[in-house]
């Protein structure tokens, strides 16, 4: 996401040569794109009101053609969306109305065709008069083999749920915890804890906390066995900006606490 041109658009960027290319150009921002499993599309929140946070639509884009996709009628400060394993439906959590008053509902699973064709329907997992955890950081998780993640008073559970709306039983998987991720393989969970990134192994039931120092470098520390840090590779967030001095080379911070001066990490040593 970039406004460079002076909205939020979403953009490719080449990793090898750093060619950037815009994507989307429509009147109204772009936000929250996620790619679908096979990599051939993205859907992303088009604000359809002031800003996102009252109303949206859920796009599919395809990423070869162009060709764009309106899922959904404006939806009421939807969260980021989330892909079914198969690619043929997209879920946001948003806010089921109960009256013609603002914001009287309860937040629930709202599951659409991702072909745009066919009822869209909602799914209620912790049943009809329960609130689940929505917008930012709210973002629901749907693993490669089916698991739904969503947050209902600040834990994070995870239920089994096909692409057409039949879930099983939740498990608590945090009584904390938000932004979660799954693996590619579904086999580990991402999510954030207030100032940690937790890691959960679903087949071993266990969390492992991680730290993180301003190179990149992270401790991993089991809750179980404390006393046992391992060095681990770990990315929470990147700043990437292009070299101004005569490498011309990309250039990226992992900065996980605090975003620092742009100058100061700007001031290395063209190689």
């Amino acid at each position: 996401m970039t406004d460079r041109g002076g909205k939020a658009d979403i953009w490719l960027m080449d990793v090898a040569s750093g060619e950037a290319t815009q994507l989307t150009d429509n009147p109204r921002p772009a936000n929250s794109p996620i790619w679908s499993p096979d990599g051939t599309r993205i859907a992303y929140l088009s604000d359809a009101l002031t800003t996102i946070f009252l109303g949206a639509t859920v796009n599919i884009i395809d990423v070869a053609t162009g060709g764009e996709t309106v899922i959904s009628e404006p939806v009421f400060g939807p969260s980021p969306p989330a892909w079914s394993s198969d690619g043929t439906a997209v879920l946001v959590v948003s806010r089921l109305p109960q009256t013609n008053r603002f914001r009287e509902g309860y937040n629930g699973l709202f599951l659409m065709p991702a072909s745009g064709e066919g009822e869209a329907k909602w799914v209620m997992p912790q049943g009809m008069d329960a609130s689940l955890g929505r917008r930012q950081w709210n973002r629901p998780a749907w693993s490669a083999d089916g698991m739904i993640v969503y947050r209902y008073k600040g834990a994070l559970y995870m239920a089994p749920l096909s692409p057409s709306g039949d879930i099983g039983d939740a498990t608590l998987v945090a009584s904390a915890g938000e932004n979660p991720n799954w693996s590619a393989d579904g086999s580990k969970l991402i999510y954030i804890d207030g100032a940690d990134i937790m890691l959960f192994d679903r087949a071993t039931g266990e969390t492992a906390r991680w730290t993180s120092s301003l190179n990149g470098t992270v401790t991993c520390r089991r809750k179980t066995t404390p006393s046992a840090p391992v060095t681990c590779w770990m990315l929470r967030q990147v700043s990437i900006w292009k070299c101004r001095h005569r490498c011309g080379r990309w250039r990226h911070q992992i900065d996980r606490a605090r975003r620092l001066s742009r100058d100061r990490w700007n001031a290395h040593r063209c190689v």
